[in-house]
Order: structure tokens, then C-alpha cells, then sequence
């Protein structure tokens, strides 16, 4: 694939509206609640940062509001159990401020009323973006083949169970 070819794929694949938008813009329209989570998601995979729910406000059942965030956003609480740790874990959120907060407008759509991108921390490397953790996601075939490896186990571990004259509870 030339390099000009990805470019015109990769435009085509961030159309909305009509118009292709490289980032977020304020006052964008999405038809559903979905569609906003779904385009901020690419967003944040085509940059390269993972990306989750920071606050959801409903009423009656119906998102009214909804603000998507850089998974980094925020700081670790103090925890007094941490002095007596033997491993102490990297920090992982450094109060990054990026986000997208939409809202539930009259006519049905929700649109964008809020918007940060700057990001305090390095981005993903273009070969480690598919294991972001708000991108990992196992196809059709990965899942019916973990399927069949556990049921095939279970009977593995049955038939030794019956075999050397053990009941598995």
C-alpha cells in the first residue's frame, strides 16, 4: 500500500458528516450515544492513547450527558497500605486532562460541548496501539477458539477425574 493510498484510507475512515474531522470540534453531532463513544475510541487509538468513562449523568434511564477521558486523567489516592508493600506498581495515571464531554441535545443527537486534547504523558508507539486497553478486543475467531480450548480442558480434566476415581465437585 502507497503512502498516499493510507492517507485517502485513513480520511475516508474519519468522515462524519460529511466532513472528515482529524480531531474532535465542539459543536460535532452524533446520532447516538454509541456513535460519539465509537468515534472518540478511534480518535484515541489513531493518536494513541487509551481512553474510558469519566462520568455518565442519566435521567430516567436516558444518557443525558456523557465526558470520555484519557485513562491517565486523575491521580492515585494515598493508600497508608502502600508504605508495606513489597512491589510498589508504576504510576499510571499522571493528571492528564484530555477529554470529550457530549450532550443529549432536543432533537435526538448528541453533540460535542467540550473539548481537551492536551495530554501531559507520551503517546502509544504505532506497534504497541492495538494493546491499549480500550482497543483490546478478541475477533470472532480468537473467542471460539478459547471456547474450545476450555471445554476441551473440562473434559481433559473430567476424564482423568474419572479415570484415577475422583469426583470433581
Amino acid at each position: 500500500m502507497t503512502s498516499s493510498s493510507a492517507v485517502e484510507q485513513s480520511s475516508q475512515s474519519n468522515v462524519h458528516g460529511g466532513k472528515v474531522h482529524e480531531v474532535p470540534e465542539l459543536a460535532m453531532e452524533f446520532d447516538s450515544e454509541q456513535h460519539a463513544f465509537d468515534y472518540y475510541s478511534e480518535y484515541a487509538h489513531r493518536i494513541g492513547f487509551s481512553m474510558g468513562k469519566q462520568h455518565v449523568k442519566k435521567s430516567c434511564g436516558v444518557v443525558m450527558r456523557k465526558t470520555l477521558c484519557c485513562s491517565k486523567q486523575g491521580e492515585k489516592g494515598i493508600d497508608k497500605r502502600r508504605e508495606n508493600v513489597y512491589y510498589h506498581r508504576p504510576v499510571s495515571r499522571v493528571g492528564c486532562k484530555a477529554h470529550m464531554t457530549f450532550l443529549l441535545q432536543k432533537n435526538t443527537k448528541f453533540k460535542v460541548i467540550t473539548f481537551n486534547s492536551e495530554h501531559n504523558h507520551a503517546f502509544a508507539p504505532l506497534p504497541a496501539k492495538h494493546m491499549l486497553r480500550s482497543k483490546r478486543r478478541l475477533s470472532f475467531a480468537q473467542t471460539s477458539l478459547a471456547t474450545d480450548a476450555i471445554k476441551l480442558r473440562q473434559q481433559i480434566l473430567a476424564a482423568a477425574g474419572q479415570f484415577v476415581g475422583h469426583e470433581r465437585k
